[in-house]
């Protein structure tokens, strides 16, 4: 008996992860090949700015080739339409007031946003301010207190709700409560 408790132990006790294949040094080799390939393309980046920046020739085909390449990720770029934007209702501060504004980005694509503004007559240097991964978006506070600093120090701040955060819930059951996070 005792003898058949041991040799179980030891067969189990030696028996190979099934899931776990590769040795250990796998996720070091992984990283350190990944790491390597970043700095490659890092210098290929920088010579190549180095090169750009020897002229303003080169520099103007580098800025082009750099816009080209961003248009590419991003794929079609849609037409410009109208924002319709609105306000929907207004904090009154001493220092600054809070805008509520509802806009489209897309026709009907709608994105809420706070706009705070310094006291006093504008034009203010402007600042937009995009929300992290925080449900409660820009009513986070803080992304309020960004705000209200940037607008007692005299710049307008745009903070707008991410799709899917905040009030621009995406995904809802029947009753118009969120069903994923």
């Amino acid at each position: 008996m005792i003898s058949s408790v041991l040799l179980s132990l030891t067969l189990t006790g030696t028996a190979q992860d099934p899931y776990k294949v590769m040795d250990w040094k796998t996720e070091t080799t992984l990283r350190s090949y990944l790491l390597q390939e970043m700095h490659l393309q890092y210098d290929e980046r920088r010579e190549s700015l180095a090169s750009a920046l020897k002229t303003p020739d080169r520099l103007a085909d580098y800025k082009e080739q750099c816009r080209q390449k961003y248009i590419r990720l991003l794929g079609e770029i849609p037409a410009k339409t109208p924002l319709n934007a609105r306000v929907t209702g207004l904090i009154d501060r001493v220092e600054y007031t809070i805008e509520k504004v509802i806009c489209e980005s897309r026709p009907g694509h709608h994105v809420t946003s706070n706009l705070y503004l310094p006291a006093g007559k504008g034009p203010f240097p402007a600042v937009l301010i995009f929300c992290g991964h925080e449900m409660t978006s820009k009513a986070t506070v803080s992304y309020q207190e960004t705000a209200i600093l940037f607008a007692i120090n005299g710049f307008a701040a745009f903070v707008i709700d991410p799709v899917s955060q905040g009030e621009r819930v995406q995904f809802t059951d029947s009753a118009g409560n969120r069903i994923l996070r």
